[in-house]
């Protein structure tokens, strides 16, 4: 049709050319021109009448193909030749991004004010691009060094101090925080997005997410058993050059693991009680005792 209106607008400007000179030197009317004219303008409203009939053909024919919004990897196919596809009813198949990843996370509504206390600091809540925003710690909670090694082995040789190298926590940054507090659980639900280009997580898998509120350098750490609680408040059992024990009142921060942060009382190097602290008495000398090795380390020895 499109071929068939270019033919005739051909024809229709060759026609009214030859009229407008006639009407130039008045062997044609008036009348005649105008029609010519009417003619050549219906004849180019036909033509792109017939390019936008084939533009819409050619989106038609796209529709018969699905594309994927995202890169990833695709998973089995819910479909076979020959089965009724409707649209938004059947899933064609899933396909899961896999660089960058997002792990999903929940934190307890105790805890919302501060995590939105240190994202107003940086103005995530006010809709601003922060320069660094909060940042999130992900690890498998297995073996990393294992699973880097079985990744790399098929395509180059990893040895067993190349893979620790690159074991450990992977750093995201928190890029969703809800809107709501989950009303069954009482928390709240977190995403953060991190680079995964060697495929080290997987979609589905259970991790160990770790928020980073705030850096605090210097810090002074004691493991959590040495902790002890009294009438005035937490303090631990010192021991003095001379091997004389002293109880020393501290202020406790967060907790990391097994170890805790110690913000007031204890500077670095001082030796603390870790066992035995009901059969000490302040003032009292203490002998110094390594810690017997655990069966691991005996095996290992």
């Amino acid at each position: 049709m499109l071929a068939q209106n270019e033919a005739d607008i051909t024809w229709a400007q060759a026609d009214f050319k030859r009229t407008e000179e006639l009407v130039a030197t008045n062997v044609a009317s008036q009348l005649e021109y105008d029609q010519k004219k009417s003619v050549l303008g219906v004849d180019q409203a036909k033509i792109d009448q017939a390019k936008a009939d084939v533009r819409t053909a050619e989106l038609n024919l796209e529709y018969t193909k699905i594309y994927s919004p995202l890169d990833g990897r695709a998973g089995a196919a819910m479909i076979d030749p020959g089965n009724i596809v409707k649209a938004n009813e059947v899933t064609v198949m899933v396909i899961q991004q896999l660089d960058p990843i997002y792990a999903e996370f929940t934190i307890t509504e105790n805890d919302l004010g501060t995590v939105r206390k240190f994202m107003a600091s940086r103005g995530l809540e006010l809709g601003n691009e922060p320069e660094k925003g909060l940042k999130v710690e992900v690890d498998l909670p297995g073996d990393s060094v294992a699973v880097l090694s079985a990744l790399n082995s098929a395509t180059q040789p990893t040895t067993q101090s190349t893979a620790k190298a690159h074991a450990g926590p992977r750093e995201g940054e928190l890029t969703f925080l809800d809107n709501a507090v989950q009303s069954g659980s009482g928390t709240v639900r977190l995403r953060g997005t991190l680079p995964n280009a060697d495929h080290y997580f997987w979609p589905g898998q259970f991790v160990n997410c770790k928020l980073v509120l705030t850096i605090k350098k210097g810090a002074v750490l004691v493991p959590n058993v040495a902790q002890q609680i009294g009438q005035q408040g937490p303090f631990v059992y010192v021991v003095g050059a001379d091997n004389t024990a002293s109880i020393r009142p501290i202020t406790p921060g967060q907790r990391q693991g097994d170890m805790l942060v110690v913000d007031k009382g204890l500077e670095a190097g001082e030796q603390v009680i870790t066992t035995g602290q009901m059969m000490v008495m302040p003032g009292s000398k203490v002998n110094v005792v390594n810690a017997p090795p655990t069966n691991a380390q005996a095996s290992l020895n």
